[in-house]
């Protein structure tokens, strides 16, 4: 006999982890705004900048507003389209992240275990509609680190904007 919580903690666990690596690539993102505009990474400046960043909820806002500056700092082309490119992926990236962010673990009697039941979205996105098992989660899991080392290595890369 199957106990009723199979695969329940260890989705969650995954969630969690997904929630995580998405909140890295939102602070590279704070940070990488800061130093565009010349900010220290640490300090009463960069705190600032941080909470601007983090003002508007919504992510194609804040994605805008590194882009802005990013547009008005950066001369090198090569640089601002693979930018742009960024943010393409970034975007696709944060469906499923929202995906993962808003579903319900539930149980699958056919499968015997627990599964993240997912709010389908646009067929445009290449994921998984309906739900997910472990596997799938950890599959996300793993897009979403993919994306987070993506945007530090851009980020590390970029041309140095410091003041005085």
């Amino acid at each position: 006999m199957t106990k009723p919580d199979v695969g329940k903690q260890e989705i969650e666990a995954a969630m969690g982890r997904i929630i995580w690596r998405w909140h890295h690539i939102e602070a590279t993102l704070a940070q990488m705004f800061a130093a565009l505009l010349g900010l220290p990474h640490m300090g009463e400046d960069a705190h600032l900048a941080h909470k601007v960043f983090f003002t508007p909820v919504n992510f194609r806002t804040q994605i805008d507003m590194v882009s802005t500056v990013l547009e008005h700092r950066v001369v090198d082309e090569a640089i601002r389209k693979q930018w742009r490119r960024l943010c393409n992926d970034l975007y696709t990236v944060k469906k499923w992240r929202d995906s993962c962010a808003h579903c319900t673990v539930a149980m699958d009697t056919n499968l015997n275990t627990h599964v993240a039941m997912l709010t389908p979205f646009s067929r445009k996105f290449e994921k998984p509609e309906g739900q997910m098992t472990l596997g799938q989660l950890e599959e996300a899991e793993e897009i979403i680190r993919q994306a987070g080392i993506t945007v530090a290595k851009f980020s590390r890369e970029l041309p140095t904007f410091r003041k005085g």
